[in-house]
């Protein structure tokens, strides 16, 4: 509670009047008890009233204390807005706090599908400084617009892999454990869930691990699944079903399976994955700030968030363009 006789904490003259206040209607509280001493029905008011003045002292406090914290908190130097797809989202986003410590920038970031975004970098939509990208056609694009191209360079710097996600409620858990996958699904009554292959490329891979699964191992009911209509969700669907135990398995990439919390499993003998991309727009708003969002993305302080996140990591960049047309602070970082 807020000390009124220490002006320090709350002002010199808040502090004079709230303790002229409080000594006055504690002397009329006092006054009335003994005019009234054998009426001991008018004390409890009395009680009522010191409980009211107390609650409006600590909301005085409350108050000084969040003004202490307002102008505690560091001013930022400048914001990087960032674009990235949809599936680093989470990863990105706990990266922020770490890197605005470290350089006193702050992030703005907007994220959708890679194609989706790219679009509207195209379409001036939304204007950004950094592109992060899942695979490179979006960026190759960039690359190709007219009058002039929006990016001369990108390096890649990390990848995922399919996995195969499950919901621990399933009854086929512990098969899972023990069992491949492509045993595990054909088995009577297992429920498989698919991401939908026209607007997520765990989709896409979903169905080409059941295809090549299906040739290698000789299940042909592997190839029926790959083909089915009715058990294909939108990825966020996917994943509230798994977590319900709606549905007992289904492929999802190891960052979204690790961002959504659920237990997994490798897709060997099928080996398939995404990479992803980073680059600085051309004519980026924010140069220094995005030179240094790139920076510490491709550093040691970030690879540890990364690595958690379900993102495996390049040893060193790898660089599609000319080294020259990356910024001079990246090219140690890039080589």
């Amino acid at each position: 509670m807020l000390d009124i006789d220490q002006p320090a904490l709350c002002g010199a003259r808040r502090c004079t009047l709230l303790r002229q206040g409080a000594s006055s209607m504690v002397e009329r509280f006092e006054e009335r008890e003994f005019v009234a001493n054998n009426r001991t029905w008018l004390a409890r008011p009395s009680r009522l009233i010191v409980a009211v003045l107390s609650a409006m002292v600590l909301i005085v406090t409350v108050s000084n204390a969040s003004s202490a914290s307002r102008a505690s908190r560091p001013t930022s130097k400048g914001t990087v807005d960032v674009i990235v797809d949809s599936s680093l989202t989470d990863a990105t986003a706990l990266l922020a706090p770490g890197f605005t410590k470290a350089t006193e920038f702050d992030v703005q970031q907007t994220s959708g599908g890679s194609a989706v975004d790219a679009a509207a970098i195209v379409g001036k939509t939304t204007k950004e400084d950094v592109f992060i990208s899942q695979g490179a056609a979006a960026l190759k694009s960039l690359e190709t617009t007219k009058p002039s191209a929006w990016l001369s360079w990108f390096v890649q710097f990390g990848s995922s892999l399919l996995v195969f996600a499950y919901s621990p409620k399933s009854k086929f858990a512990a098969d899972l454990k023990t069992m491949p996958w492509y045993r595990v699904v054909t088995m009577p009554g297992f429920k498989l869930g698919l991401p939908n292959a026209k607007s997520f490329s765990a989709g896409t891979l979903a169905v080409a691990a059941l295809k090549s699964a299906a040739k290698t191992e000789r299940l042909a009911a592997l190839t029926t699944m790959a083909g089915a209509k009715g058990d294909v969700y939108s990825q966020a669907t996917l994943v509230a079903r798994l977590r319900s135990g709606q549905v007992d398995g289904g492929f999802l990439l190891d960052v979204d399976a690790t961002g959504a919390g659920l237990r997994m499993t490798s897709t060997a003998p099928v080996h398939l994955g995404v990479s992803y991309f980073i680059t600085i727009l051309a004519n980026a708003a924010h140069q220094p700030e995005a030179e240094a969002f790139v920076k510490f993305l491709l550093g040691s302080s970030a690879s540890a968030v990364l690595k958690r996140e379900g993102l495996a990591l390049q040893k060193s960049p790898i660089l599609s363009g000319s080294l020259q047309a990356v910024p001079q602070s990246l090219r140690a970082v890039i080589k």
